[in-house]
């Protein structure tokens, strides 16, 4: 049985649902003397969060909501998190809800606007305006403030999301947001300027040349890392989250069976508590893979089995220097006391290393996985085993970069066709 832990009067009710393992909260809204309305707040966090969260949304109720049954986009948003939250999404992704609903929706120009009245031209203007000045940061200090589609598209999800959820919940009757699609990475909003153009993901094979065959570049921890992503399409975070355990040098196979984040403690309650889960403080969480698709075992080539043999040369290295101050956690991409490394980090290793080389600094680590992708795509590996080895959950996303041929191919098939078909 739940027990129901009644405050003082009009403070609420507070109870923990075993069901849905969080705290549930209750406040009622009295208008006339009568009890008008209930409202409801969950937290998984604690009693005083989810109190919390529900006399907010007390204090932003009205009469003319009780009325309408309306909701603004900014508590329609708000609600879908801790909807999502409730339902189990990833710790990684609810932070990242946080992030897109904080930047660029909680104080937007459709915040207060009211669902049942916000009409579709309204939500595409609101996108027109992301991809002009979105970037309030750079905005602030006079650079370019255009948003790249893909951050257009984090929001777009959550938004997409939040009225899909209204119509389930019945808030709303029409949805306004049904006809916007995802944006394409040429979108041409309704401006006169322009959007982020596309860009080549792919590194060039002179561009490999430089990367990995110039004797000068120091062959680290990192460097081997990188080599590996080449030469096996893993995601940074599976990179980075890889154990020795999951490498088999005998039969040279490489289990993916993890992903790496580096997070706030307060999206993992359970695990630090409540206590030390208040404020900002970040830690390294293993996680499962995006997604069922992303367990995968891939066959590792030569030059990944020699970037692996080097990187456990260069950990003997350092377990022989530091001693007992290593902590061994047989972690593949360590740093040099064993431990995991961020992100952020590894980024800087990769734009130092293309300086280095003499390379345009346009790419991303990610680009190395989009790179072993179109390099199965020109060696004319078929497209369900290119999925397979990419984990990808959906095989038009193997199909999306199967279809952008590079410019190399391009010339060489119009010439092919010029050199037998030539006008005379």
């Amino acid at each position: 049985m739940v027990k129901k832990e009644r405050n003082a009067n009009g403070q609420g009710t507070v109870y923990y649902s075993e069901k849905k393992k969080c705290f549930i909260a209750q406040v009622s809204i009295h208008m006339d003397g009568k009890c008008s309305k209930r409202i409801t707040a969950t937290s998984k966090k604690s009693k005083k969060e989810a109190l919390r969260k529900a006399n907010e949304k007390a204090q932003g109720y009205t009469v003319k909501k009780k009325e309408t049954g309306s909701k603004t986009v900014s508590v329609l948003a708000k609600e879908f998190i801790e909807y999502k939250e409730i339902q189990g999404i990833r710790p990684s992704t609810h932070k990242n809800y946080d992030e897109y609903y904080n930047g660029y929706i909680k104080d937007s120009p459709i915040a207060e606007k009211e669902i049942t009245q916000i009409s579709e031209e309204e939500l595409r203007g609101f996108y027109d305006m992301l991809f002009k000045d979105g970037n309030k940061r750079k905005k602030e200090t006079g650079e370019a403030c255009s948003l790249s589609v893909s951050t257009v598209n984090h929001v777009y999800v959550l938004l997409n999301g939040s009225f899909l959820y209204a119509v389930q919940k019945n808030y709303i009757q029409e949805n306004p947001h049904r006809d916007i699609k995802k944006f394409k990475e040429k979108y041409q909003p309704c401006g006169s300027y322009t959007a982020k153009k596309d860009r080549d993901k792919a590194f060039s094979k002179e561009e490999i040349d430089k990367l990995f065959n110039n004797s000068g570049n120091k062959k680290d921890m990192f460097y081997n890392m990188f080599c590996v992503i080449l030469h096996t399409g893993l995601r940074s975070g599976e990179a980075r989250a890889l154990k020795w355990a999951d490498i088999d040098m005998e039969n040279k196979i490489l289990y993916v069976n993890k992903t790496l984040v580096y997070t706030e403690k307060m999206y993992f309650p359970a695990l630090y508590g409540e206590q030390k889960c208040r404020g900002r403080e970040k830690v390294f969480m293993e996680q499962p893979p995006k997604s069922e698709a992303s367990y995968r075992q891939i066959p590792l080539n030569k030059p990944a089995l020699e970037a692996l043999e080097r990187q456990k040369k260069w950990q003997e290295r350092w377990k022989t220097t530091l001693g007992g101050f290593y902590k061994d956690e047989r972690i593949v991409f360590s740093d040099e006391k064993g431990g995991y490394v961020q992100g952020q980090h590894v980024l800087a290793h990769l734009r130092k290393l293309m300086e280095k080389s003499g390379i345009e600094n346009r790419h991303t680590v990610h680009d190395l996985r989009h790179t072993f992708c179109t390099m199965l795509r020109n060696n004319n590996v078929s497209v369900e085993i290119a999925k397979e080895l990419m984990g990808h959950s959906d095989i038009n996303i193997t199909l999306s970069v199967y279809s952008h041929t590079c410019d190399e191919n391009k010339i060489k098939a119009v010439d092919t066709i010029g050199n037998t078909a030539a006008c005379m």
